[in-house]
């Protein structure tokens, strides 16, 4: 990568340390608790990791003024209501806009001294991935935490900040050990500092690592050569106008959908010329009967499709438009309800199991059967 413009490569780091916010702002090295966070009191956190993750539990909510077996929180019962609706309802529209959950239960943390600082701050160190769930039992709603099955994850914005200012890692959580053997290897790393302390304290909110998973997938020094050559091509690619785009006369295109002249030379660039381009118009111009074509032709050219978006309506017009056209079994969304781990495992269950007919389509082929389109978010 030795010869990659240096220009190139600059613009990349300076994209890269926009994401990286080691500041006081981030959430995760800086924990406020806000008005819609829900401490857990009365458990310790090494039996609550137990229940909800090594036992499947699903534990009940309470407020400190009632009794039952389940996770009480340091809020009235009818304070804990309201929060909770509010949470469930906020963690629900997250994941409709960018396909991620992101509330977590946060188990243990560290109260650590920034550099340059005199004051205190915490920080949680594991991440819970959970759902709430509501009940209306007896009249009454009440509110469930479990663990979604997702990847539980070391506070990563927290590990990059030990390691880039004070030379020191969080150590990476593992099933070999339990969450109290965790937390005093967690002490054992912290300890140049006598004056940090490490808690099992229990916060329930939301919490974000979007930004920095970027940050890593932009170090150009884990990429192949031909990746960075696809970046640089990016950079230094010349705009020109759709319209303008040469339409081959004989181009066999195998199409699913109407296209004009402008439409077919989008498809005709992308795939027969191999050419990278950028599409731009407004509501109504046909921009996702395009990508519907796209994708169908690909298919029928014996290629997989990966289709980002950054909101879900604009993926479900498009699988929808593929459903209709009976290529919805060749479709694994993952996004809303449906990027979870769980989830991901039966669709692709079911689609080892599936064995596609012939459609009465253009683009049937025996490849037909080799490929699939992935409909994911973007971030």
């Amino acid at each position: 990568m030795s010869d990659a413009p240096s220009s190139s490569r600059h613009v990349l780091q300076q994209i890269q340390q926009h994401l990286l916010d080691l500041s006081q702002r981030n959430p995760l090295l800086n924990f406020r608790p806000r008005a819609r966070s829900l401490q857990l009191v009365q458990s310790e956190a090494a039996t609550v990791f137990e229940q909800l993750v090594t036992q499947e539990q699903r534990l009940p909510l309470f407020g400190n003024d009632k009794l039952g077996e389940g996770l009480h929180v340091d809020l009235a019962s009818n304070k804990l209501n309201y929060r909770a609706l509010h949470l469930r309802r906020e963690a629900r529209s997250i994941i409709e806009e960018t396909g991620t959950n992101s509330l977590y239960l946060a188990l243990g943390v560290l109260h650590w001294q920034p550099e340059n600082s005199n004051q205190f701050v915490q920080a949680p160190l594991l991440l819970l991935p959970v759902t709430l769930e509501q009940v209306r039992q007896k009249g009454q709603e009440q509110y469930f935490l479990s663990y979604s099955g997702e990847d539980i994850e070391v506070n990563r914005s927290l590990q990059e900040k030990l390691a880039n200012r004070f030379q020191t890692k969080l150590p990476p959580f593992t099933e070999e050990c339990t969450f109290n053997e965790w937390l005093a290897l967690v002490r054992d790393e912290v300890n140049f500092q006598p004056e940090w302390k490490v808690t099992a304290d229990m916060w329930l909110d939301f919490f974000s690592f979007t930004r920095l998973l970027m940050y890593r997938d932009l170090n150009d020094k884990q990429w192949p050569e031909t990746q960075f050559d696809r970046v640089q091509h990016l950079f230094n690619a010349q705009a020109s106008r759709a319209e303008a785009l040469p339409l081959a006369a004989n181009a066999d295109l195998p199409l699913v959908l109407e296209a004009d002249s402008s439409q077919r030379a989008v498809v005709q660039q992308a795939l027969l010329s191999q050419r990278s381009l950028v599409v731009e118009g407004p509501p109504g111009t046909g921009k996702s009967q395009t990508i519907a074509n796209l994708i169908a032709a690909a298919l029928a050219m014996d290629k997989t499709v990966l289709f980002v978006a950054e909101k879900q309506a604009a993926l479900e017009v498009v699988q929808q438009r593929l459903h209709n056209l009976g290529l919805g079994e060749f479709c694994l969304a993952l996004h809303s309800h449906q990027s979870s781990k769980g989830q991901f495992h039966q669709a692709l269950r079911q689609r080892l199991a599936q064995n596609p007919s012939p459609l009465p389509l253009p683009l049937a082929s025996p490849s037909h059967q080799k490929k699939n389109c992935w409909i994911a978010p973007a971030f």
